[in-house]
């Protein structure tokens, strides 16, 4: 009996962690929402649909698309090792740009980026109650993502961004 209950405290202590680390995480990115003039911070507590409003706050909206056919890729590709690990190495590079630009968009450099990457609930929360104010969106893009970007739009007869 005492090891059943010993791996059902790990578990449920597990569980707790990960909702106060998600519950935490939704209110930060709430008040950051609410500093940067979102309509509806409700919008950060919605999986995937809080990615594609910071992808436009602090990126580019139509990195958003790319990095979650990133995320499908590595998931379909999860049988193959060397596919699945290029893919999520790419969507990492483009979060830790995402994390970046986010930096930068309240005026912050390199080093709170690498806070956002290794601590990121701390960091999260540091911008968020702390005096940090949103500047805009401080993106300048990778052109060759964006020379793709703007190839998928011409084939799907979407208008070129200049």
């Amino acid at each position: 009996m005492g090891i059943v209950q010993f791996v059902l405290g790990l578990v449920a202590t597990y569980f707790l962690v990960v909702v106060l680390y998600y519950v935490g995480s939704c209110i930060f990115r709430m008040i950051q929402f609410g500093k940067a003039g979102v309509q509806g911070t409700w919008k950060a507590w919605i999986p995937f649909y809080w990615n594609y409003i910071e992808f436009d706050l602090y990126y580019k909206k139509e990195y958003f698309w790319v990095w979650l056919a990133l995320v499908a890729l590595a998931g379909i590709f999860s049988k193959s090792d060397a596919l699945a690990t290029i893919f999520n190495l790419a969507q990492a590079v483009l979060m830790v740009l995402l994390f970046y630009n986010k930096a930068k968009s309240y005026g912050k450099g390199g080093g709170f980026t690498a806070g956002l990457v290794l601590l990121n609930i701390i960091f999260e929360g540091i911008l968020a109650l702390g005096p940090a104010e949103y500047q805009g969106n401080a993106s300048q893009g990778i052109a060759f993502v964006d020379q793709g970007i703007d190839k998928v739009k011409e084939l799907f007869g979407g208008k070129k961004e200049e």
